[in-house]
């Protein structure tokens, strides 16, 4: 109230202040009664209205307001720390985290070591395998050559044979070998 007050009386002394200057130039268009002490008089009415009848109102409301305030810069500061607290806690974590996310990656180089090994093994027992596989094939193959080499020399042998007889052999050699090979059937019964 008292600040009202004082702030009425500061206000209300500038504008006496003032009048003898607006009175100087208004001289030529009336008394500074009629245009502006009326105006200042009815003023002053307003804020002493205003002062005395809602000051109490306007000092809770100011109170209240500034209660207000202060809680949510209280609330502010809480949160500010909470969210401190907060960040402090997620950074540990994060840092566990790199932690973990080292420890997991030694544990799958590890794995993948491993796997590579027995991949490995695997894969040259396989190509072991197929080695002998492909040994057994290519010797089975030579067999296979080598018998219809024998078999193509055999008939070779046999139609060189046949054709040398049929020139080397006259009609007596072959009646002669006819009388041979019955009378070794015939003596053989």
């Amino acid at each position: 109230m008292r600040r009202i007050a004082g702030s009425l009386a500061t206000v209300s002394l500038f504008i006496m202040m003032t009048v003898p200057a607006f009175a100087a130039e208004g001289a030529s268009h009336g008394s500074f009664m009629s245009s502006w002490g009326w105006r200042i008089i009815n003023f002053s009415i307003l804020v002493f209205v205003i002062v005395y009848f809602g000051g109490k109102h306007m000092r809770e409301y100011f109170a209240n307001r500034t209660k207000k305030i202060e809680g949510a810069i209280e609330n502010s500061q809480n949160a500010i720390e909470e969210a401190k607290k907060s960040l402090a806690e997620i950074e540990g974590r994060v840092r566990n985290r790199q932690s973990e996310v080292d420890a997991i990656l030694c544990v799958a180089r590890e794995n993948g070591e491993r796997e590579k090994a027995r991949l490995i093994a695997e894969g040259r027992k396989v190509a072991d395998e197929i080695v002998k596989q492909a040994e057994g094939r290519i010797a089975l193959e030579v067999k296979k050559a080598k018998d219809a080499i024998r078999t193509e020399a055999a008939s070779m042998a046999v139609q060189m044979a046949e054709e040398l007889l049929k020139k080397n052999v006259t009609a007596d050699d072959q009646k002669r070998m006819v009388d041979d090979y019955l009378a070794g059937v015939g003596g053989s019964r």
